[in-house]
């Protein structure tokens, strides 16, 4: 009986009963926060896919060649084995991952940054 009365009697509100919880907040308290806290984390989540420059993520966008002929080469280095070539104006994929000064178009696939310009999503 005598914990009975030594625990706080707080009455109904909104169909809450409001008791003493973690660090003194309410249990309502206590889910709002949570729930907020899920929200913020899920939407952080969502728009981390947005690459800043310099970050090396793989996704893919689209470039166009401005050099009248762009060598694009097996590794992101001048003196890599040229392994197609691109004309001006063509359009072509790339993932946004850029290396030394070359973006990757594909796998083994490198082609000079300051010869393309990103069309979307770079």
């Amino acid at each position: 009986m005598l914990a009975q009365l030594a625990r706080p009697v707080v009455p109904l509100v909104g169909g809450w009963r409001y008791t003493e919880g973690v660090f003194g907040l309410s249990k309502r308290t206590l889910i709002v926060l949570a729930t907020l806290i899920v929200v913020v984390v899920l939407f952080a989540f969502k728009h981390n896919g947005n690459a800043s420059a310099g970050d090396s993520g793989s996704s893919t966008c689209q470039v166009t060649v401005t050099a009248d002929v762009l060598n694009v080469r097996a590794s992101p280095a001048g003196s890599a084995k040229v392994v197609d070539t691109l004309h001006k104006g063509d359009e072509a994929g790339a993932t946004k991952t850029v290396r030394g000064g070359y973006r990757e178009m594909s796998a083994n696939h490198w082609a000079a940054e300051q010869f393309l310009r990103p069309n979307a999503h770079c």
